[in-house]
């Protein structure tokens, strides 16, 4: 028997396997090829403004100046006609059982107020800085009755601006089946606390903006 080769067990043996030289190369091109493309659209994709803006975070296209254009369409104000609701008390109404001619030009001055609240500008301020609107033309068109415990809905808008006159709309209707009650319009003019005529102040005049009529008056 031969004796037992113990250096062996020490020194295990190495297999060796045969490298594809040219197999490597080819795999080290195609990673050099993917590099490249990868930096060229990196390239591509900044002039595009992609990835730049802070608030991305590196996705997404480049908002650049749609925020301020944003922030300019938020300070136009829409087309305000204010609408408010009320029920007609037995009080308003007359002999005839219909609500009494005059009360109209209640509801008129009640929409127009909110109006002016639902724009930005109150009769209260307006008179702390020493300007007032008063009525120079009233005009109504009565186009049916409301009767007691209706529960009717005024609409407001603003016709016409001057430098020293607002022109106001008005439409009446049946809350429930939005028949037309009544149309009309006032016409305000701006004055001093001595009751002379006044310009109405600009950031007023910004506010006030006129609007289509959304029935006939």
């Amino acid at each position: 028997m031969a004796p037992r080769d113990h250096g062996a067990i020490l020194e295990p043996e190495i297999e060796q396997v045969a490298v594809d030289e040219e197999g490597l190369a080819q795999v080290g091109n195609g990673l050099q090829e993917a590099v490249e493309r990868g930096l060229d659209r990196g390239r591509d994709l900044s002039q595009m403004g992609v990835g730049d803006d802070e608030h991305a975070g590196g996705h997404g296209p480049k908002l650049g100046a749609a925020p301020e254009r944003r922030k300019q369409r938020c300070c136009i104000l829409p087309d305000v006609i204010s609408t408010i609701t009320l029920r007609v008390n037995y009080s308003e109404t007359d002999q005839m059982g219909v609500v009494y001619h005059a009360n109209y030009l209640i509801w008129f001055d009640r929409a127009r107020t909110e109006l002016m609240r639902e724009t930005g500008v109150t009769y209260k301020e307006l008179e702390q800085q020493g300007v007032y609107l008063a009525v120079s033309e009233v005009k109504v068109r009565y186009r049916a009755a409301a009767r007691y415990d209706d529960l009717v809905r005024v609409r407001c808008w603003v016709r016409d601006l001057a430098s020293r006159r607002v022109t106001f709309g008005y439409a009446v209707e049946r809350a429930a089946t939005a028949e037309l009650l009544a149309t009309g319009e006032t016409a305000l003019v701006s004055l001093t606390h001595h009751h002379t005529l006044t310009r109405i102040p600009d950031h007023v005049v910004e506010l006030l903006k006129p609007v289509p009529d959304p029935v006939r008056v």
